[in-house]
């Protein structure tokens, strides 16, 4: 389907630098961003646990202990 589109010059200068970065012409990378975009917006909302949104864990190099969560609040305080 061929459609208009007004975007912003700084936004068409990425996507043109992104499409010739991955080979592909410009409709095809702007189609793939609107895609993916979407996907992001339409996944599932994050659990949510005692009223507090959980999120996937990522690796972390700090062990999370009650010492680090103690001194942590007491530096708030």
């Amino acid at each position: 389907m061929r459609t208009t589109l007004s975007i912003d010059d700084d936004l068409s200068s990425t996507i043109r630098h992104l499409a010739a970065r991955e080979n592909r012409s410009l409709s095809d990378e702007a189609s793939a961003l609107v895609c993916k975009g979407l996907a992001q917006t339409s996944s599932p909302t994050a659990a949510v646990r005692n009223g507090i949104p959980l999120f996937a864990m990522r690796s972390s190099t700090v062990d999370v202990t009650l010492e680090l969560i103690n001194q942590l609040r007491d530096e708030t305080l």
